[in-house]
């Protein structure tokens, strides 16, 4: 299978959508007979300092255009790179993308394509172009990440059929030997690490991490990302035990998890991405599959999305988000019993393992598209 993946992300970058990007590139590209290019967007020529940031491998050819002043600019810009890769290398089987313009874009070519959707659209004009994407012939399938937000594009779509909608939740790689890298601040020996990594955006839960480091002033805790204004201004209300650090490339987070004891995820009834849309009812975060690769202990807010991964007493403990009683004692629970901590991680591990790495998700994809090509082909 010749899959092309067009990409509107900019790499290297701080966001989430580019590791995602890679990290299917580089899991499309493991599987059998399977040609992958991606297209993006990047401030420098320079593909092995790219995938070096995100600790890839060279197995797919990645194409960059350069980032230019103004969206749309920056978008023309990217699209004639495309057309001009299409008419040197040819064809692909598949388009594949998260971005529903560049898809647009290429749909004249009569070439099937799967769009990937991580929350439905929001503005007047994301449901015109949504609509007539999904109309088109050519449109093999969408990919979503959680049930929930299959139920949500049937009912905003009701003619696409059951067998167009394919749920694969987001995943992370085991890491057998993380690169090398520790907690940037001091830590008391003998206090618990309990931490948080990514966005310090709304809804993260960053005001529980705070109110629980007061609480519990014998144990370390860290907040681990974000942008040194953001960074600044919640270390402002910290106390000593609480460790604020900017963000960090993603080859060092994995190395960073395993110098934690317990890991931390209070997303609250609403959370927030770029561009301020609510994403809590169907969201999929790669924290959390990240976190299960460490199998380090994890604490969560008890939601609907995070249900459909994790189970609570199993392969994490799961608390209301506004019950910062419960989460001081699953910390203190978690503190007090080893044991606990290393069977929960455990059983996170082998959750990841079973079902949740960006191989299987490939794997599964490839499989669903394969099957779609299929009736594709015999109209």
């Amino acid at each position: 299978m010749k899959l092309y993946y067009l990409s509107g992300a900019v790499v290297p970058s701080t966001k989430a959508n580019p590791i995602h990007v890679m990290k299917m590139c580089q899991a499309f590209a493991r599987q059998p007979d399977t040609d992958v290019s991606l297209f993006v967007k990047s401030g420098r020529d320079d593909p092995d300092f790219i995938r070096n940031y995100y600790q890839i491998q060279p197995c797919f050819h990645l194409l960059t255009s350069p980032v230019s002043p103004g969206r749309l600019i920056s978008l023309f810009r990217w699209i004639r790179s495309v057309s001009a890769y299409l008419a040197k290398s040819g064809f692909p089987d598949v388009f594949y993308g998260r971005h529903p313009l560049a898809l647009f874009s290429v749909c004249p070519c009569s070439i099937p394509f799967v769009f990937e959707a991580h929350r439905p659209a929001v503005s007047g004009l994301e449901k015109w172009l949504y609509k007539k994407l999904f109309r088109k012939e050519t449109l093999l399938g969408i990919v979503v990440i959680s049930k929930a937000l299959k139920v949500r594009y049937h009912r905003d779509y009701p003619w696409l059929s059951d067998a167009q909608i394919f749920t694969a939740p987001d995943g992370a790689d085991v890491i057998d030997s993380p690169a090398a890298a520790d907690l940037p601040e001091p830590k008391r020996p003998e206090a618990l690490q309990a931490g948080y990594v990514g966005s310090v955006g709304p809804g993260r839960g960053i005001e529980l991490i705070v109110e629980l480091s007061k609480i519990l002033p014998d144990i370390d805790f860290h907040i681990i990302g974000g942008l040194r204004q953001q960074t600044g201004r919640i270390q402002d209300t910290c106390p000593v035990n609480l460790h604020v650090h900017e963000f960090m490339p993603p080859a060092q987070i994995p190395s960073i998890l395993h110098h934690l004891d317990i890991l931390l995820a209070p997303y609250q009834d609403k959370v927030y991405v770029a561009g301020g849309h609510e994403t809590s009812s169907w969201m999929s975060p790669m924290k959390i599959f990240e976190y299960l690769a460490s199998g380090r202990p994890i604490i969560a807010s008890d939601l609907p999305a995070l249900r459909e991964i994790l189970t609570s007493e199993e392969n994490a403990l799961l608390v209301s988000p506004r019950n910062v009683d419960g989460w001081t004692k699953a910390l203190r629970r978690l503190q007090n019993d080893p044991v606990l901590r290393t069977r929960i991680g455990q059983q996170g591990l082998d959750l990841l393992k079973e079902k949740y790495t960006w191989d299987k998700r490939a794997e599964s994809l490839r499989h669903w598209m394969k099957g779609r090509l299929s009736v594709f082909r015999t109209g």
